[in-house]
């Protein structure tokens, strides 16, 4: 089980009951302060330092020998090896289809996501979304029912001119399952049915909507206020601007 990112054995570590720690992954700042590993390892979108390409790098080898930040003698380093070859990585997510060319069809001439490899019964398009076909599913369930029109869960897609999307959505006969409005923080979308009947969710950019805010005359803090979010999600989108 992934611990830490840098390798760490949170379990050992005499620091963790008296703070009450729970680790580094499961929290946005660890009770000592901010950590270059942990800070690092996330913006990359890794699991553990062991899956950068950099590893190790020198900022990790120096923490690895360092009694002071945990255990020393570099046996973190090992531990990070070790994960690497049983931390799962995401190839696509599957979605099950009556009809591969229905399907193929229109999420890539709606969607703009074309067929990247051809495996028979099952598709794989750009973007990590493949298609399965829904009898050879089936049997690799062990003749399991598959149910289609749940709405539990979307592919969830943002794009720049929302209204232009709409209206190519409509001119392709699409089923909408909720027209385009606008949520709470300020972002507008809408939400669609596959011929499958999976949700499809199309929204503006995160962008689009921090800088219309802006535009609209709110400050950094007062668009993370209308948001719902921490400020400095905020300050990605606009460059240069500091909270006041």
């Amino acid at each position: 089980m992934i611990q830490s990112r840098c390798g760490l054995c949170c379990d050992a570590c005499a620091h963790r009951e008296p703070n009450r720690c729970p680790g580094c992954t499961r929290q946005p700042r660890p009770f000592w302060g901010d950590c270059p590993l942990k800070t690092c390892a996330e913006r990359r979108g890794l699991a553990h330092c062991g899956l950068c390409p950099d590893f190790p790098c020198r900022t990790l080898s120096r923490f690895a020998y360092d009694a002071e930040h945990g255990e020393g003698g570099g046996s973190r380093l090992e531990r990070c090896r070790r994960w690497v070859g049983t931390t799962p990585r995401l190839r696509a997510c599957l979605l099950v289809v009556e009809d591969l060319d229905r399907a193929a069809a229109f999420y890539g001439e709606l969607l703009g996501l074309p067929v990247v490899e051809d495996a028979g019964g099952n598709l794989t398009l750009a973007g990590g979304i493949a298609l399965q076909q829904r009898r050879a599913w089936q049997s690799l369930l062990g003749g399991a029912e598959s149910r289609f029109g749940h709405n539990a869960g979307e592919l969830y897609f943002e794009v720049e001119d929302l209204d232009g999307f709409a209206a190519a959505a409509a001119a392709y006969g699409a089923r909408v399952f909720q027209p385009v409005h606008t949520f709470p923080w300020g972002q507008r979308g809408l939400r669609l049915r596959d011929p499958d009947d999976h949700l499809v969710e199309v929204a503006e950019s995160m962008g689009t909507v921090v800088r219309r805010h802006r535009e609209a005359g709110l400050t950094l803090a007062e668009i993370a206020r209308r948001m719902g979010v921490a400020p400095d999600y905020v300050a990605r989108y606009l460059p240069g601007e500091e909270e006041a």
